[in-house]
Order: C-alpha cells, then structure tokens, then sequence
C-alpha cells in the first residue's frame, strides 16, 4: 500500500496466494477491511490486481488471484481498479 494525502494504492500480492493458500473470500475480505479503514479516514483507494503467474504460482494460485481481482474490479469498493491482469508475458 502506497499513501500518498487522501488517496491510497492498494496491490493486492501474488506471494499472498502462493505462500499462504487463502480462499478468494478471505483475501476479498481482507482487501475490503483495508478498503474501510481508508475510507473510514476519508481515504479513497485505488488498485490493481496481480499480473497473470500461472507459471510460477499454480493453476490453483492462478484461479484465486483471477477471481479475487474480478471481484475487488467490479466492485463499488475502490474509486478505480487496474486490471493488471490483461498484462501477458511476451512469446
């Protein structure tokens, strides 16, 4: 996370998914919570999910960072979301 006055950058981290193995709700939940508090302080977030590891991480790894980014993306919770998840490596 990166403040900067009122607003906030919040990368959600593929190590998060690899190293621990949450669920998609538990790290959804755990960005909400981050998502309120800011907002709380009358902090407006901004984000952006987690380039494709496919590779690296898992098909597992790579299924929640998928859905979590969906669902952090298309909710109201940010003030707007980079899906850095259209990023794919070169061939």
């Amino acid at each position: 996370m990166v403040r900067v006055g009122d607003l906030l950058g919040l990368l959600e981290g593929i190590n998060d998914i690899d190293t621990t193995s949450p669920t998609e709700q538990r790290l959804t939940n755990a960005c909400r919570t981050l998502i309120g508090t800011a907002h709380s302080a009358g902090v407006a977030v901004h984000g952006g999910t987690t380039v494709p590891q496919a590779a690296t991480a898992g098909a597992a790894a790579e299924t929640t960072r998928d859905a979590v980014g969906n669902r952090l993306r298309t909710s109201a919770a940010m003030a707007d979301a980079v899906g850095l998840g259209a990023l794919r490596p070169r061939t």
